[in-house]
């Protein structure tokens, strides 16, 4: 009902941008993520500075499989608006999805130092510099901080078990990502990471169990290329 309303809307406002920000959040919630892609185009189309276009256009892209594209969207309007911190902070986000993580550490590590108290900033940095390896002691510094301050946040949980598994501590890593899992069973990011570290530890049956249901919940999460090939490696080594 609110969908025909927002499209009866627009056949007398036609640029309404607003009308077509709201039917663009209406469509996504609808699952028709093509027309709300069309939509969110449409919002940004009137205002390129529009962040609420921007996110829900990058959403409809991610959602797509087309995280490059959005990436490279996102890269076009940071040379419009080069001074723009929640476009960087958006690429950040999209950037983290793909297999091009790696190219938000600048970026993160500059914001962090202007937004010291931004926790889902500390929080990316904290992961980024434990997948690459880098200053592992201070993400341990960060991860600790901001599991102290959000002891119930499982995305906070995870970070912090995700860094410990980093610096071999998988035993306890396991511990916290269970009790993450606890508050957001169906999250597949921390079930992967769960599953990974249930292999360092040579518990491949139960890391096998983990990646077929995090298939199952979401089979094209950004990283289900890597959990189907580490499923298959681990089926050969049982055959």
């Amino acid at each position: 009902m609110k969908i025909q309303h927002a499209r009866s809307a627009l056949r007398l406002t036609p640029s309404g941008q607003n009308i077509h920000l709201f039917l663009s959040q209406q469509l996504m919630a609808s699952d028709e993520v093509g027309e709300a892609r069309r939509e969110a185009e449409l919002a940004l189309a009137q205002n390129r500075q529009d962040l609420r276009a921007v996110n829900l256009l990058t959403q409809a892209m991610v959602l797509q499989g087309e995280l490059n594209q959005a990436i490279a969207m996102l890269d076009g309007l940071l040379e419009e608006f080069p001074e723009s911190d929640a476009l960087r902070m958006r690429r950040i986000e999209i950037l983290m999805q793909s297999d091009r993580w790696a190219e938000a550490l600048p970026d993160t590590r500059m914001l962090n130092e202007k937004y010291a108290d931004n926790a889902p900033l500390k929080n990316n940095l904290a992961f980024l510099l434990a997948r690459s390896g880098q200053d592992l002691s201070k993400a341990q510094v960060l991860s600790v901080e901001l599991a102290a301050e959000f002891s119930d946040n499982p995305i906070i949980m995870d970070t912090r078990a995700y860094v410990m598994a980093a610096t071999g501590q998988h035993e306890e890593a396991l511990k916290v990502y269970e009790g993450a899992l606890a508050k957001a069973g169906d999250n597949v990011v921390i079930r992967y990471h769960y599953a990974k570290s249930l292999v360092a530890l040579g518990r491949t049956d139960d890391a096998a169990v983990q990646l077929q249901a995090l298939l199952m919940i979401n089979p094209n999460f950004p990283q289900a290329g890597d959990a189907r090939a580490l499923l298959e490696s681990l089926r050969g080594e049982d055959s």
